[in-house]
């Protein structure tokens, strides 16, 4: 009975969160599969580096008979198509929401990211090959998640729990997943959670993509089981990451806007009503890595603006200011 983590690798900068990952996971953790594309899921070429930057870093050592990395090198968005009666709907509905200007550039968004999911999705799926390979028992377990995602086995509590799910009768669970965002004591209060799943599950549906969406787990809640560090780089990395990703990118202006007001990402298009707040925390009042909490000093991004809170009072008064 293992666990095998599954997540993809996409730029130099995620190299401290893929180590965080594996040096906190290392404990119930045998192998980790890592996708890396030589395209972006935009399909945009980019190098193959990750072998290279394992190889070079001396911290990768002892887990490097553990580490499998699946390199995937044709462009995926390459064969898309879209469905005839969505692309005709679709492209409908964007006609219509630009007559009636309302929604327009939402659903266009929607409509041009299909092809950047698909990418997504075959990507991470590249890894079942390797994982049904390294797989030896029909009781392994799967974690199926991202590379700022990570599953805090250093924490005793969460240890046990993961180990008495592993010896449950259920299938598929769905760890809660506590976020940070821009930095590494900034907090989202949106709850999400990461999949994991027994082997026999993935023999039996041949995917993995599909469980990051699904929502039929049996919700596991009692610990943050995962702690997500999203977009927690230097802002140059942090732009060419969301250049990559599956989604539209927001210009630069509204990147350094939700670093100004500690909000999450937004558009030109955005209702404002739809803002979610972060907030800076002190970590000592949060259960999160013991790797992440020894090395913040060394890890935090300062990407916040310090005056984040007047910022948001100008910005929102009807939000942050009371009536005189």
């Amino acid at each position: 009975m293992n666990i095998i983590s599954t997540c993809m690798f996409s730029q130099k900068s995620e190299l401290e969160l893929l180590y965080a990952k594996i040096v906190t996971e290392a404990p119930l953790v045998k192998n980790w599969v890592i996708v890396e594309g030589a395209y972006s899921f935009k399909g945009e070429k980019k190098p193959l580096i990750l072998q290279e930057l394992l190889s070079k870093d001396s911290r990768f050592i002892e887990y490097s008979k553990r580490i499998h990395v699946v390199e995937v090198h044709q462009n995926l968005i390459s064969d898309f198509r879209y469905g005839a009666t969505y692309f005709l709907r679709k492209k409908l509905e964007i006609i219509i929401r630009k007559f009636i200007s309302r929604g327009y550039e939402h659903e266009k968004r929607i409509f041009l990211e299909k092809k950047h999911f698909h990418a997504e999705w075959i990507s991470r799926d590249s890894a079942i090959p390797k994982i049904l390979e390294l797989s030896t028992s029909g009781n392994d377990w799967i974690l199926i998640s991202d590379v700022d995602e990570i599953l805090n086995l250093s924490d005793k509590s969460i240890y046990n729990s993961i180990s008495q799910i592993m010896e449950s009768n259920e299938m598929f669970h769905m760890l809660y997943r506590q976020r940070f965002v821009f930095d590494f004591d900034n907090y989202d209060y949106q709850q999400r959670f990461t999949p994991f799943i027994n082997i026999e599950l993935l023999k039996s549906s041949c995917n993995l993509s599909p469980f990051r969406g699904r929502i039929d787990g049996i919700a596991q809640n009692k610990y943050p089981f995962v702690t997500e560090y999203s977009y927690c780089f230097d802002l140059q990395p942090m732009l060419t990451k969301l250049k990559m990703f599956s989604h539209i990118s927001p210009t630069k202006e509204k990147v350094i806007d939700a670093l100004r007001l500690n909000c999450h990402l937004m558009y030109s298009d955005s209702n404002k009503l739809d803002t979610r707040w972060y907030k800076k925390v002190d970590l000592n009042d949060y259960l999160i890595p013991k790797y992440i909490k020894d090395n913040f000093d060394k890890l935090k991004t300062n990407n916040i603006d310090l005056n984040y809170e007047s910022n948001r009072k100008a910005a929102y008064p009807e939000v942050f200011k009371k009536a005189e």
